[in-house]
């Protein structure tokens, strides 16, 4: 019965890491492993960003892309770098920036906003091959609210528990 339910718990645990590959950016975030939870490291409450993501059905689209999750001035796409709302799973980025964290809160300049705004010739040329466009050149990186931080999904309370028990 105990091997049941640790292997229930490490398959939470594991599938985490699903969601990453729904999202613009949803790995490149630094020190980042969940974005959609308050813990960095994934597991436990959600941030707004995640409970955004579970309200547009745990899928990237024009109405999660276009939410200012964390209300920081940025949109979504704009913080994962696809500011026109172009990018579909599987695409690749056209740009080479750093995204910042969609669910906590940055500290933006308007220069800083302005760049990451959708280029509407960037975005037309890019329309047909379904890659996102680029936040116009420019854009550094803003002050960003640390959260806590992690070592890891291991890191979580819940995996740390099926680990104990799956160790004893």
């Amino acid at each position: 019965m105990h091997s049941i339910i640790v292997l229930s718990i490490l398959a939470m645990v594991a599938a985490k890491p699903q969601f990453v590959a729904l999202l613009p950016n949803g790995g490149n975030v630094p020190g980042v492993n969940a974005l959609g939870h308050v813990d960095p490291a994934g597991g436990g409450s959600r941030n707004n960003f995640g409970k955004d993501f579970s309200s547009n059905g745990l899928s990237w689209n024009k109405a999660l892309c276009q939410l200012d999750s964390d209300g920081d001035g940025a949109t979504n796409g704009e913080e994962l770098l696809d500011p026109c709302c172009t990018w579909s799973n599987g695409a690749t980025l056209a740009s080479t920036a750093t995204p910042t964290h969609p669910g906590v809160k940055n500290t933006f300049t308007s220069a800083q906003l302005a760049a990451l705004k959708c280029q509407t010739s960037v975005a037309a040329s890019n329309s047909t091959n379904n890659a996102s466009t680029v936040p116009s050149s420019g854009v550094a990186t803003p002050t960003t609210a640390k959260p806590t931080s992690g070592a890891g999904h291991l890191a979580t309370p819940l995996a740390a528990v099926a680990l104990a028990a799956f160790m004893a």
